[in-house]
């Protein structure tokens, strides 16, 4: 009977598996730790292979064995080695990084005073007073006749005055052919941002004294100074900071307020021949008024709060909405900008707005908008920061 043909390759690759799996169990007895770290210091199999076959006798054979198993160790511990210094490496710059972000983010955050109000010019102050919006409500004549059962939040509903002073100063003037729209404020406090449109002119119009009703009246929302619980965060691209909420958010929710330094544009033609106003700070930081003044703005470049931080969506989840508020009719009254949740908003969420108005968008002028990675438009930005 003929001997038995041998299958080498199969006794290699058993031997070579065996070793392998040796060698693991004693690392993890030595109280090894990456499994990536391991040294497989079995020759390869190919290697031996082509020992055998030379016909080598059996003391030079574990010669070359050794030969081999010294020159496969220092490979593997090259590759080691190599993995270590990679590995290093790696966590170097990823440190590196993560203290580029934050040096950053802190230079963003001490870049300007914090302030809780806006601050007001003389300038912008003396426009103000000259106003017919400072003048108490019961001077004031609406432009027809009120509904008295209209909906109101207010906790004195048959004298408030809230809807009288809309129709009176914001309804829609001849000339105008966007909508205005009263945004109203329910029991819970929310805003109703349904039919939502960022070209539309939008305006809350909050309860005073007059209305007759306590500092706790669910009109009073900006007047209350609620605010989110907002983190400013590093987005990693040409955006900058953003701010992520530490809270849920639910839709129509007052998220904070926009603040900074009030200050009066004045009109200029650019090089186009169009019009537009100006504060001369050169600056994106601002946000200016469409239905309340039409020539001021306010200014977060030196002084504001964390909402300065809001980045641009083309879909975003929040809006800015122009408030007309003052706690007495005593008081002067100072145009306000807050911001309202268009949609639940979850914990760790980026809040976003958008700050450019679709159409403007679809030209392939000015800067590439990052919202998405998928995002085709650009954005028209006049001016671009320090």
């Amino acid at each position: 009977m003929p001997p038995k043909k041998i299958n080498w390759r199969r006794v290699r690759a058993a031997n070579a598996r065996h070793a392998t799996q040796t060698r693991v169990e004693a690392h993890k007895k030595q109280g090894g730790g990456c499994s990536g770290m391991i040294r497989e210091v079995e020759p390869m199999p190919d290697q031996l292979g082509k020992l055998r076959d030379r016909g080598l006798s059996p003391t030079v054979m574990d010669q070359k064995k050794q030969q081999v198993r010294r020159q496969f160790l220092a490979m593997k511990l090259m590759d080691v080695n190599e993995y270590k210094r990679n590995h290093i490496r790696f966590l170097q710059n990823k440190k590196i990084k993560n203290e580029e972000r934050e040096k950053y983010v802190q230079e963003q955050l001490l870049s300007y005073q914090t302030v809780t109000k806006t601050v007001v010019s003389d300038e912008a102050k003396n426009v103000y007073m000259n106003q017919e919006a400072n003048k108490p409500a019961s001077e004031l004549k609406p432009s027809r006749k009120l509904n008295s059962h209209a909906s109101t939040a207010c906790e004195n509903p048959t004298a408030c005055k809230c809807n009288r002073i809309f129709n009176a100063l914001y309804r829609k003037p001849p000339g105008i052919s966007v909508e205005r729209k009263h945004r109203k404020v329910d029991r819970n406090g929310f805003v109703d941002m349904d039919d939502h449109n960022h070209s539309d002119q939008r305006i809350i119009v909050e309860c005073s004294d007059a209305c007759g009703c306590c500092r706790t009246c669910p009109n009073r929302q900006a007047q209350q100074e609620k605010s989110k619980n907002l983190t400013v965060v590093h987005l990693k691209d040409e955006r900058g900071c953003g701010l992520e909420t530490a809270e849920p958010i639910r839709k129509g929710e007052l998220i904070g307020e926009y603040v900074g330094e009030a200050l009066v544009m004045e009109e200029v033609i650019g090089d186009d021949g169009e019009t537009f106003y100006d504060t001369g700070r050169g600056t994106s930081y601002e946000a200016s008024f469409r239905v309340m003044q039409g020539n001021i703005a306010i200014n977060s470049r030196d002084i504001g709060n964390v909402v300065r931080f809001l980045s641009h969506a083309c879909e975003p989840n929040s809006a800015f909405v122009e408030c007309h508020s003052r706690k007495s009719e005593g008081e002067t009254l100072i145009p306000r900008i807050v911001v309202i949740a268009l949609q639940d908003i979850a914990a760790g969420e980026l809040v976003t707005i958008s700050y450019y108005d679709p159409e403007d968008m679809k030209d392939r002028k000015g800067i590439r908008c990052r919202c998405k990675p998928a995002c085709q438009n650009f954005l028209p930005c006049r001016y671009v920061d320090d």
